[in-house]
């Protein structure tokens, strides 16, 4: 079945950090460093488009867990696909709950 978040998170990481890192959890991280990078940005140079650039990045995170489908009959479908999202990126979702509490 199609799944939207699983979708917009694989196009991101592979459009957007494709060429900096070669495969697996590379790219991962990366965008991991993306989001630090972005607040110390804004919290040292006072760059509100970092800020901007931050929030749009946690907000896609939890977009990508929460979005819900058009159709209630697939809420059981859409809940196990946020479940298989969760699991399969446990340890980048560990990481940036880390980050965002040190932050």
């Amino acid at each position: 079945s199609f799944y939207v978040g699983e979708y917009v998170w694989s196009d991101i990481l592979s459009r957007v950090y494709n060429n900096i890192s070669s495969g697996g959890n590379g790219k991962e991280h990366d965008f991991l460093g993306d989001i630090q990078l972005s607040f110390l940005m804004f919290l040292f140079l006072e760059c509100h488009t970092s800020l901007e650039h931050w929030r749009d990045a946690i907000s896609m995170c939890s977009l990508a867990v929460m979005m819900p489908t058009d159709d209630a009959s697939n809420s059981t479908a859409n809940n196990n696909s946020n479940n298989n999202l969760l699991h399969k990126h446990s340890n980048f979702f560990q990481q940036l709950l880390s980050i965002i509490h040190d932050q």
